[in-house]
């Protein structure tokens, strides 16, 4: 008798186990009625896991945030464009 916890093709198997379990929670969330109670029950949760976040978080920490990852993201963005322009990176 052939050993069936031998790998074979196994490895494929899981992956397409998980997909099916994927394909039916979400069908199971827009078909079904109490799948639609549980999508609102989700949203209503993000919403609120979001608000509490955004109360304890202070507007001037996210905007010092929101310009330092800008300026980094300008600078990183100028270096690669001067990079391919075929210019020496200039520092900032």
């Amino acid at each position: 008798m052939k050993n069936p916890l031998e790998k074979d093709h196994n490895n494929l198997v899981i992956p397409i186990l998980l997909g099916a379990a994927a394909v039916a929670a979400v069908t199971y969330l827009f078909v079904t009625e109490s799948g639609s109670e549980v999508r609102g029950r989700i949203a209503d949760n993000l919403n609120k896991g979001w608000d509490t976040l955004k109360e304890k978080i202070p507007a001037e920490e996210i905007s010092a945030f929101k310009d330092k990852v800008s300026d980094t993201v300008s600078t990183a963005v100028k270096s690669v464009t001067d990079k391919v322009a075929g210019e020496a990176p200039q520092e900032v």
